[in-house]
């Protein structure tokens, strides 16, 4: 009989990590049940063969915001208990706290406890400050304690009091990733696209790409500056899942400043078409402004940074310079792969046009950066020999 694990996808199946554990425990056929907290599936899981429970969040419900969180908290840990009774697993998986605060104390020996991002608790609601203290205290309980990179793990540690560091799994895609999709005929169909949609590009366009969190606080509007300054080869993709109110604002500021035939929204691509246009770019977009006027927010900037995102790793995967920016918590990965351009986010628009230029006018240069990036994503950034660190504790 197969070991049965159970997986708390407290970010939902959307989650790429979650989805990688998911394939990997499934190839090493793990029973697997996914405990998930909205109806919509990614279509990439239609034919799963895997089994999720849903657990109702009430978000629906014209309820006061802290009643309507202590019922669905409450509903929660009943639901749980009674999942984990019925099911008897071998193992659990708990990403975030929220699982933990649910999880009976007896069962945490055999749970990995994931810690995709720190949490800002001065920020949370009150219910919320609760389930983040009682998870940093029960951690140590857990049998393995998995973090995201080496940023998250320090904190993780600390706010826990481990008295180890947690296993660092970086957030990466795959090696197959990227296996069944050919990149001239993706370039191919990514230009015909946006021909039909009134981009002006040709063979030789210079694509920019910004693959995921479409919002604030992205260095977009600066890029967008920046490409009136450009040659009109540069052309700059965004493809993600914005907030309506973001997204009404970028295609009206897009407009305003004349560069609908150079600058285009992906919104809510799907996943082959994401990962053709991936394939498809040149230079990835990799850039986070540190949000001085929102306090909440930079709290969240100060707790996690770009290491744990995984349109990093995707980028290396394709193959493709990144343009980034300067934080000193990304040292340690600009040091080991050379196919980063590093910008100040002082004076954003005229660093962007510098380095842009740089680029476009150094092929050598761009193509020696992607092969680099790509080099380090097959031999070390890719989720199989990540998660083997993981895989090996459970054996």
């Amino acid at each position: 009989m197969n070991k049965k694990v159970v997986i708390f996808a407290t970010y939902t199946l959307w989650d790429p990590p979650i989805q990688n554990a998911v394939n990997s425990l499934l190839k090493d056929s793990w029973e697997v049940i996914v405990i998930h907290y909205y109806l919509e599936i990614p279509i990439f899981f239609n034919n799963r063969n895997f089994r999720i429970i849903f657990i109702n969040d009430f978000r629906k419900l014209v309820f006061p915001a802290f009643f309507k969180a202590l019922l669905a908290w409450f509903y929660y840990w009943l639901k749980v208990r009674w999942i984990l009774a019925l099911e008897k697993p071998d193992l659990i998986i708990a990403e975030m706290h929220r699982p933990l605060s649910a999880i009976p104390k007896p069962l945490l020996s055999k749970t990995i406890c994931f810690i995709p991002d720190i949490p800002n608790i001065k920020c949370s609601g009150k219910l919320d400050r609760m389930i983040i203290r009682y998870g940093w205290r029960v951690m140590h309980k857990c049998f393995v304690v998995w973090s995201s990179d080496s940023y998250k793990a320090e904190l993780t540690k600390k706010f826990a009091q481990l008295n180890y560091l947690p296993i660092i799994c970086h957030n990466c895609p795959s090696q197959d990733y990227l296996e069944n999709f050919d990149k001239n005929e993706s370039r191919s169909w990514l230009l015909n696209l946006l021909k039909r949609n009134g981009l002006v590009v040709t063979d030789k366009s210079m694509i920019l790409l910004r693959a995921g969190a479409v919002g604030e606080y992205g260095g977009i509007e600066e890029t967008i500056l920046a490409m009136k300054s450009l040659p009109s080869e540069f052309v700059f993709l965004l493809m993600g899942r914005p907030e309506e109110d973001y997204k009404s604002h970028l295609v009206d500021f897009i407009k305003e400043n004349e560069m609908h035939h150079r600058t285009y929204l992906f919104n809510r691509p799907d996943d082959n078409e994401w990962r053709k246009i991936l394939l498809a770019a040149d230079i990835g977009h990799l850039i986070h402004i540190r949000p001085d006027d929102n306090p909440a927010v930079a709290a969240v900037y100060d707790l996690n940074s770009s290491l744990s995102n995984n349109r990093l790793f995707q980028y290396m995967a394709a193959g493709l310079p990144i343009i980034s920016y300067i934080d000193p918590r990304m040292d340690v990965i600009y040091n080991e792969v050379d196919c980063f351009s590093i910008v100040d986010t002082a004076n954003l628009t005229t660093n962007l046009i510098r380095t842009c230029n740089e680029l476009l006018n150094n092929k050598d240069k761009r193509l020696a950066m992607g092969t680099n990036a790509n080099s380090a994503f097959n031999e070390k950034y890719n989720w199989e020999k990540q998660f083997k660190k993981i895989a090996e504790r459970l054996s």
